[in-house]
């Protein structure tokens, strides 16, 4: 399969309750907010937009940005386990010189990382 995670991605679309499906839909169209409470399914919906940017553009990093360092463990592997793409775990605790190298030379399909993280690659012109 020329686009991991392909057959996960469809598979989620088909056991997708119905407003994760519309969230997912609307959010390819606009911009979108998804307020909905714990549990719910505001990661599925998440997953889906990942999978379906870079089925879409397959040669650009998507980015995930969380707001605690818990979040960035939880998230990405729930992105790697739901569309087995290469997930980049980013925050104060995992940045080594290894990650950034790898990052930097495209190793990953997806960054999942803190606020701060971010801001800091960005500023150091890590990308």
């Amino acid at each position: 399969n020329a686009w991991p995670g392909l057959e996960c991605f469809c598979c989620k679309m088909m056991y997708s309750r119905g407003f994760q499906v519309q969230a997912f839909v609307e959010a390819l169209l606009q911009n979108l907010v998804l307020v909905a409470p714990t549990g719910s399914g505001k990661t599925l919906v998440a997953v889906m937009l990942l999978a379906r940017m870079r089925q879409l553009n397959p040669l650009r990093l998507a980015v995930m940005v969380v707001d605690r360092i818990p979040l960035v463990y939880q998230q990405g592997c729930v992105v790697e386990r739901q569309t087995r793409m290469r997930v980049c775990f980013l925050c104060s605790e995992s940045k080594t010189q290894k990650v950034l190298s790898l990052l930097k030379d495209n190793h990953y399909d997806v960054l999942v990382s803190t606020a701060g993280s971010l801001l800091e690659l960005l500023h150091s012109g890590g990308f």
